[in-house]
């Protein structure tokens, strides 16, 4: 592992931990019915997000025009040939 990624999962895991924290500290007494419901906006709009799915490749595969095409394969022959 990297330096940065080690820095990125501390900071996700204290992300994690104050959120935690601050959902205990709102539940533990509620004075009424629309503070709850206020509460409950509120953490829902400060949730973590989900992390996206990292993948190498994208899931559709876009084709290029003709045009297009050609270039991009003559500048790769042009690369080769060098």
């Amino acid at each position: 592992m990297t330096h940065f990624e080690n820095e990125e999962r501390k900071a996700e895991k204290e992300q994690a931990d104050y959120y935690m924290n601050f959902i205990a500290m709102l539940n533990s007494n509620p004075q009424s019915k629309d503070d709850m419901k206020n509460v409950k906006k509120f953490l829902k709009d400060i949730q973590p997000k989900k992390k996206v799915e990292k993948s190498s490749r994208p899931k559709k595969k876009y084709q290029w025009n003709e045009r297009v095409q050609k270039k991009i394969e003559a500048r790769k022959r042009a690369e080769q040939n060098m």
